[in-house]
C-alpha cells in the first residue's frame, strides 16, 4: 500500500529481543506474521538468511535478491531532536483526556482544598 512505516517483530514465537531474531516489517506483514500467515525464520544478523513461509510452510520466493549495503546510511542533514526531551507522562499534556485513577485523585485533593470563601479571609 506504499505505507512508509514499520515494525519490528521476533522471528519465533519465544525467540529473545535481540538482533538476530529482530526483522522490520511493514503493518501488513507484522499482522500476518502474528496471524500466523506468514512465518519467518533465520539469522537476521547473516546477509540473506532469513526464510519466509506461508502458513503451510511452504517457503516464499522474494521477487529479487537483498541488495547487500556498499556503506552505511547518510547521517540526516538536522540531527533528531525528541520532541518532549524526557520521560513521557499523559497527565501533563494537553490532550483533553485524563486518565480516569488522576481524575478520581485530583477530585479527593479538591475535596482537601479550603474554599474560597475561607481562602479570601
Amino acid at each position: 500500500n506504499g505505507s512508509s512505516r514499520s515494525t519490528t517483530s521476533s522471528t519465533g514465537p519465544t525467540a529473545a529481543t535481540d538482533t538476530a531474531n529482530l526483522v522490520s516489517l511493514c503493518p501488513k506483514h507484522h499482522r500476518l506474521h502474528h496471524q500466523g500467515e506468514l512465518g519467518i525464520s533465520g539469522n537476521a544478523d547473516e546477509y540473506d538468511r532469513l526464510v519466509f513461509t506461508d502458513r503451510r510452510g511452504k517457503p516464499i520466493a522474494g521477487s529479487a535478491p537483498p541488495s547487500k549495503p556498499t556503506a552505511p546510511p547518510a547521517n540526516p542533514e538536522v540531527p533528531y531532536d525528541p520532541p518532549l526531551r524526557g520521560r513521557f507522562d499523559w497527565n501533563w499534556i494537553g490532550l483533553g483526556w485524563v486518565h480516569p485513577d488522576e481524575m478520581a485523585r485530583r477530585r479527593t485533593r479538591w475535596r482537601t482544598l479550603p474554599s474560597r470563601s475561607t481562602r479570601a479571609a
